[in-house]
């Protein structure tokens, strides 16, 4: 029996990732139920032919994130547009809150902030509302400007 993680989960089929092979898997009648298995879990399965196998058991989670359906994450990185386009803070609200719910840890990154030109009322208004409680950093991908923060703080 080989362990795994799934890499891709829909109806009664998942792909598990063993080292560099990818399995076709399906899942054991009593795993069937809609959310037993799901992104990330790390499972055991039996191969029952070259790239087909069975899902026998999934390991116990440290986390699961229910929008999108995911499991086992460590951190949560939202990247917001800061400009063109304008963040919609909404959808900040909403994955901040699923992510604070899983009791994950999640970090804002503000992209695009060299596109603002100079001071920006809203680089404040966003920082009051979100950036007191967690990790907030700036960054301009396009110029490589704070991406290095980001590798850091992934690992």
């Amino acid at each position: 029996m080989g362990e795994g993680l799934v890499v891709k989960a829909y109806g009664g089929y998942c792909f598990v990732q063993d080292g560099s092979l990818v399995i076709q898997c399906t899942l054991r009648g009593r795993l069937k139920a809609e959310g037993a298995v799901v992104v990330g879990d790390r499972v055991r399965f039996s191969a029952i032919q070259e790239g087909r196998g069975v899902v026998e058991d999934v390991l116990p989670r440290t986390s699961l994130l229910h929008r999108p359906a995911i499991a086992n994450v460590d951190q949560i990185i939202i990247v917001v547009a800061f400009h063109d386009p304008e963040p919609v803070l909404n959808l900040v609200d909403r994955m901040l809150v699923l992510s604070e719910a899983s009791e994950i840890v999640t970090r804002i990154c503000l992209n695009k902030t060299d596109l603002a030109g100079g001071a920006n009322p809203f680089q404040d208004k966003f920082r009051q509302r979100f950036g007191a409680e967690r990790p907030t950093t700036d960054m301009m991908a396009a110029a490589y400007i704070g991406v290095h923060l980001w590798a850091k703080a992934a690992n």
